[in-house]
């Protein structure tokens, strides 16, 4: 017989081996699950698995991330590390489990005061999972912005400067474009930290633009974009504020001259289609193209209907495992 426990009273070196089980050849040092487990303030994991004498049978996870919904302070759950061991992957036994642990999962951590919205980019079989038996909405199709960058050199810029660190400018940068993004996880000062400077075995370059009274008027954060094209570089976050198109082609000119640098062929991006920055990016020369993707989530939040939370909820490729 399964139990059901929540990852914190779950045997850690069950479920990390159950994990390695699941995902191989993929592993996880150390670090890298300190990192997964989130540092406790911006980030948190969350979730449930299932055991049986012992051994970790499958797990529902999100990583519960600070932010906000519907304009208002609150915590959104990217859903990650999900899977069923593979010794019981055959037949429906396998989908039902996870099943189940989906639904104890939002049972216990979704909630409008815990976790209001979780969301994700389930493929293939989990996608149809969750939208017949765990209440998955599929808000949009993510469409890839590219741009092939071409040979050579090329300098970025002037204006353009490499970042180093995260303090108070970037929380202030935050605070402008929060007031755009209604629903968006808080890519301020911490979050950056924590997903980008602190992490194990990713690296990623910052690149802002500062005004003339020394603060940031927008930056981007580059990384590998393999997960979606093997010879690519990713403007994995953007955070310009809406109208600032100068600053906006800027930052592009940069990341293009970086991808050229890297000897790659394409920079891609991906923001909500929606948005003024879907529009903007393609005028700074970046072209639409299917990703395959869906953006779904579930919605704890009363407040929050259906028509806005697909026309509020901001993410880019950093809110995701993709990068």
């Amino acid at each position: 017989m399964d139990q059901l426990a929540s990852l914190s009273e779950l045997d850690p070196r069950a479920l990390r081996e159950a994990w390695d089980r699941a995902f191989a050849p993929r592993r996880r040092d150390e670090r890298e699950w300190r990192h997964a487990f989130g540092d406790g303030g911006a980030a948190r994991l969350e979730g449930v698995g299932a055991t049986r004498d012992g051994v970790v049978q499958a797990c529902f996870g999100s990583l519960s991330l600070r932010g906000r919904v519907a304009g208002r302070a609150a915590r959104l759950g990217q859903v990650v590390d999900s899977f069923v061991s593979p010794a019981r992957r055959a037949g429906l036994s396998g989908a039902r489990l996870l099943v189940e642990c989906g639904v104890e999962h939002f049972r216990r951590h979704g909630g409008a005061d815990s976790t209001a919205v979780h969301y994700g980019w389930p493929v293939g079989a989990a996608l149809r999972v969750g939208e017949r038996h765990l209440g998955y909405l599929p808000l949009r199709r993510e469409v890839v912005l590219y741009a092939e960058v071409g040979a050579g050199g090329g300098s970025p810029p002037a204006e353009v400067q490499a970042l180093a660190g995260f303090d108070a400018r970037h929380d202030r940068l935050w605070a402008r474009l929060a007031a755009e993004r209604p629903s968006c996880v808080d890519h301020d000062a911490a979050f950056l930290a924590w997903r980008v400077g602190d992490h194990p075995s990713r690296s990623y370059e910052c690149l802002g633009v500062s005004n003339g009274a020394g603060e940031l008027a927008g930056m981007l954060v580059l990384g590998s974009g393999e997960s979606l094209h093997p010879s690519s570089l990713a403007v994995v976050d953007w955070l310009v504020p809406e109208g600032d198109d100068d600053v906006a082609r800027i930052l592009i000119e940069a990341a293009k001259a970086r991808a050229r640098a890297s000897g790659v062929a394409l920079l891609l991006a991906i923001v909500p289609t929606r948005s003024r920055a879907f529009a903007t990016l393609q005028l700074a020369g970046l072209r639409p193209h299917d990703s395959g993707r869906v953006l779904c989530a579930r919605s704890f939040e009363p407040r929050l209907f259906e028509r806005d939370l697909r026309a509020q909820l901001w993410t880019t490729l950093l809110d995701s495992d993709l990068v």
